[in-house]
């Protein structure tokens, strides 16, 4: 298991996450320049490209953590093939599918006597 790239993932979303919070500081700059008033055309534009360099953020801060969640699965389970997060996902979703079709089938049925 590479420890050290479990290290460099971590590192990275604290990088991206300050760097989320620096582009949301610069949103909330440019709001309030928006409720005085000042050139709101410039302003809307600002806020766009903002919000585009926020999204790009988020994709890759996303991409990191689930390398890294991959990473430390496979680190706090040596012994066992690890399971990404997105089957852990379908398996837990299937599952709950699962418990509601039981609970759906378990609904007391009225007897064709009582329609009449």
């Amino acid at each position: 298991m590479d420890v050290g790239g479990i290290f460099e993932n971590s590192k990275e979303l604290d990088r991206l996450r300050k760097e989320q919070e620096v582009v949301l500081s610069e949103i909330n700059r440019i709001h309030k320049k928006l409720q005085s008033s000042e050139s709101p055309r410039f302003c809307f534009v600002e806020i766009q490209v903002l919000l585009c360099s926020w999204e790009e953020i988020v994709v890759i801060r996303c991409s990191t953590s689930n390398m890294l969640v991959g990473q430390l699965d496979t680190l706090l389970q040596p012994g066992l093939p690890a399971v990404p997060a997105a089957q852990r996902k379908k398996i837990e979703v299937s599952e709950q599918k699962k418990k509601r079709v039981k609970a759906d089938s378990e609904i007391p049925r009225l007897s064709p006597a009582l329609y009449h």
